[in-house]
């Protein structure tokens, strides 16, 4: 993508169709039209769309344009695109309770910090979000697991204390 420019200034974001170097310096043709530079700057970018890739089939993950209309000015097709996660980083069905299997799988990329902050790519903070993400699956395994979890306190019959475990010094007055 290129913004073209018009007599020196930005006007829209297009597509380059192709690069050729000339006397003149390097021609730039786009949809519009071909222009003339003394230089390009290439730059790499990212794009954060879910459904893109196909890892997830067709299931439909909200996305911040799914749950958040922000006023006007602040309006980004690009944040919008953005998926809309849970508190451990987990995806969640646009549909409410379709895929109840998303809530197993976990989001912690550049692609979570609309969500949760920037706890998942950027690196003064990675490691808090590694052991936040990491608390919060163990957590979730747990309240998954709470049933068995509490019958195997009720079955425990083996005492940890026998009432022989003190014993007075000798010569201590009791």
């Amino acid at each position: 993508m290129v913004d073209e420019l018009k007599d020196g200034v930005e006007t829209a974001e297009t597509t380059v169709d192709r690069v050729e170097a000339g006397t003149e310096g390097l021609r730039i043709a786009t949809p519009r039209r071909v222009f003339t530079a003394d230089f390009m700057i290439l730059c790499t970018g990212f794009a954060v769309d879910i459904a893109a890739d196909g890892l997830l089939g067709d299931t439909a993950v909200a996305t911040w344009r799914d749950r958040y209309t922000p006023p006007p000015a602040l309006a980004s097709a690009h944040l919008a695109s953005f998926p809309y996660l849970g508190p451990r980083f987990e995806f969640v069905p646009r549909d409410p309770g379709a895929a109840p299997w998303l809530e197993h799988v976990h989001c912690f990329n550049h692609a979570a910090s609309l969500s949760l902050g920037k706890v998942s790519g950027d690196i003064p903070k990675i490691s808090e979000g590694a052991d936040w993400l990491a608390d919060a699956i163990a957590g979730k395994l747990f309240v998954d697991d709470i049933e068995m979890q509490w019958q195997r306190l009720l079955d425990h019959d083996r005492p940890e204390l026998l009432g022989d475990e003190w014993q007075d010094a000798e010569g201590a007055e009791t």
